[in-house]
């Protein structure tokens, strides 16, 4: 198993490159991979799709996913979340209107949500791929 992290500008291929891995379970937080060229590498390289409508959005589904890919057989040998960053900010975002963003409280309530799905990654025997936006 190897833990990549992936981090650049957009488009800079971090996506195609990440879908050059072996049966990848891609899930796509950002929509962007809907587009044909990325779809057809995909299936061709035996791949499945988890995007926006199917809950990618959401961490509590995300780590679902990642708790099945760990607990269940299958024949997947890598796992892309794309973009981390951006479901990291979703969360965030949504702690923020909770919590409010002083002294990055946010921040600190979002990192704790996180710990369940890095305990699930950490026990899977496949790639794993994050890739992530470079800051501001």
């Amino acid at each position: 198993m190897k833990n990549i992290e992936l981090i650049g500008l957009c488009g800079v291929g971090k996506t195609y490159f990440a879908l050059d891995f072996p049966s990848v379970y891609y899930i796509d937080v950002e929509g962007s991979a809907e587009r044909s060229h990325y779809a057809e590498k995909l299936a061709k390289a035996g791949g499945v799709y988890f995007g926006i409508d199917e809950g990618s959005q959401d961490l509590k589904e995300v780590t679902s996913q990642i708790i099945g890919l760990a607990t269940e057989d299958h024949d997947y040998k890598t796992v892309v979340i794309d973009s981390f960053s951006k479901l990291y900010n979703i969360v965030a975002f949504l702690h923020s209107k909770k919590v409010g963003d002083e002294y990055g409280r946010h921040k600190r309530e979002a990192n704790k949500d996180f710990r369940e799905m890095q305990h699930w990654i950490d026990k899977l025997d496949m790639n794993v791929i994050l890739i992530c936006h470079m800051r501001d």
